[in-house]
């Protein structure tokens, strides 16, 4: 309508309803760059030199823990402290900052937590996303096989 604004539905600027503003937990190259105030290729430069923030790769993309490029700039971060409750494939979108196509992408190759049918909408756990991040986003086999479920050495 006239004067109204348009929601914007893209990761990172989006009403996230009852959650409040969501912290993505994955930045890309241009939003660390943003973070810390340079160009992509400056960005790119001083992340080689302190070699303490390797990057982790979610499909074909570059992706660093914010809190590790917080932790880099001296920045104290915030406290993450998600319990058991579904979030949609937006809210991983912007929580990992990739688009919601990737998210369904990545969930069909097993390349992340098993979502849940909650009726007709596919749903994540947050305390799962949060430790697959954490982990360095393995795939689904290589995850159940390190917590010693369905692995080769079990008995």
């Amino acid at each position: 309508m006239k004067g109204e604004k348009r929601r914007d539905r893209t990761p990172g600027n989006s009403d996230s309803g009852a959650m409040g503003q969501v912290t993505p937990l994955l930045v890309d190259a241009n939003q660390g760059a943003r973070m810390l105030g340079v160009s992509p290729a400056h960005f790119y430069k001083f992340i080689r030199k302190r070699r303490s923030a390797p990057p982790i790769m979610v499909g074909s993309l570059n992706m660093w823990r914010r809190e590790d490029l917080l932790r880099i700039i001296g920045t104290p971060c915030d406290p993450q402290t998600p319990e058991d409750i579904l979030i949609d494939a937006l809210t991983v979108a912007e929580l990992c900052s990739v688009s919601r196509s990737l998210v369904y992408k990545l969930n069909s190759l097993g390349m992340m937590p098993a979502s849940v049918l909650h009726g007709r909408t596919l749903r994540w756990n947050l305390r799962e996303i949060v430790e697959w991040v954490e982990a360095g986003c393995p795939k689904r086999r290589e995850r159940r096989a390190g917590k010693g479920r369905g692995g080769a050495n079990d008995g």
